[in-house]
């Protein structure tokens, strides 16, 4: 603390910023914020410094003292380091600059969405009010998901009837695999929306559909046998002996084994969260390692198209 420098070199030059976010107690902290919000490092070096400061902030409970209110004009100006820091800072000081940017058109998405998800981490009305309104009324599919889940974190009552609102209009498998996989991963709102969906019942299709993005894990158990039981008839869709044997016919010319690893190891389908490739994965379904040389290709179809046929 005694040697270190002020002001910093403007270039972030010489080990003192990274030594000083790294190790610096609150003292040194607020030095670098204060010299970052009033310009006094160049663009790379300030973007350096309020990352550095925000992972103190998340991960050493150490928060600069001066007026934090100071970093609205990096706000205003399209930081898009800011605005994390905002979020770990989460002093309501900064919300307004921070609902302008969720709600303006022209950073784009690229600084709507991030300004979006720090909202959540807001307790206040205004917080609340602000991602209610987006997620009711944003044009795009990302900006109302992503603000209903993070209305999820702190305003739970409010965002279940928004949750369940998209859920019922999801069609897009892209956006219906991420939507889920973020939803499931709030503790609780598995059964928050199953006590939605039971006053507020989905469609057949819709419930169907949904049931593949549910991992069968307890947690989920409510959700999962409402969604069966909305789905009736639906859920199941029949393949005869004639179709399942044309599919594999195609896949044994046509399939392409790298390819199909490749899909395999998609993050967005999580199937490594079930299955396991040489002891690497889930246990809750087959083993894939060796199941193409133990199994008749028909009977793989099979399992794929009607996983109930054979158990």
């Amino acid at each position: 603390a005694r040697l270190f420098p002020s002001p910093l070199p403007a270039d972030g030059s010489g080990p003192w910023l990274k030594l000083g976010l790294q190790n610096g107690d609150t003292g040194i902290i607020t030095k670098i914020f204060d010299q970052a919000v009033s310009g006094g490092f160049d663009e790379k070096t300030t973007i350096a410094a309020l990352s550095g400061i925000a992972t103190a902030v998340s991960q050493r409970r150490i928060k600069p003292t001066s007026d934090l209110s100071k970093l609205t004009a990096l706000l205003d100006s399209g930081s898009a380091a800011a605005i994390p820091l905002a979020g770990a800072l989460g002093v309501d000081a900064l919300l307004p600059a921070l609902v302008r940017i969720a709600n303006s058109e022209d950073p784009g998405e690229q600084l709507r969405l991030p300004a979006v998800d720090t909202l959540g981490n807001f307790s206040s009305p205004k917080a609340r009010d602000a991602l209610a309104s987006i997620a009711g009324e944003a044009q795009s599919p990302d900006l109302r998901n992503a603000a209903a889940l993070a209305l999820a974190k702190n305003h739970r009552a409010t965002a279940i009837p928004l949750l369940a609102s998209i859920a019922a209009d999801l069609s897009d498998p892209k956006q219906s695999r991420s939507f889920w996989q973020k939803a499931l991963s709030s503790k609780g709102i598995p059964k928050d929306l199953a006590k939605a969906f039971a006053d507020k019942p989905l469609s057949p299709e819709i419930a169907a559909r949904t049931l593949q993005y549910i991992p069968d894990v307890k947690e989920h158990d409510a959700l999962l046998k409402l969604l069966r039981k909305q789905a009736g008839s639906a859920m199941v869709k029949s393949y005869d002996s004639k179709t399942i044997s044309k599919m594999a016919a195609s896949a044994t010319a046509k399939g392409d084994p790298q390819r199909g690893e490749l899909i395999y190891r998609r993050p967005a389908l999580a199937c490594t969260a079930c299955h396991a490739i040489g002891g690497a994965g889930g246990k809750v379904g087959p083993d894939m390692t060796s199941i193409g040389a133990s199994a008749p290709l028909d009977y793989l179809v099979e399992s794929v198209v009607n996983p109930g046929a054979k158990i």
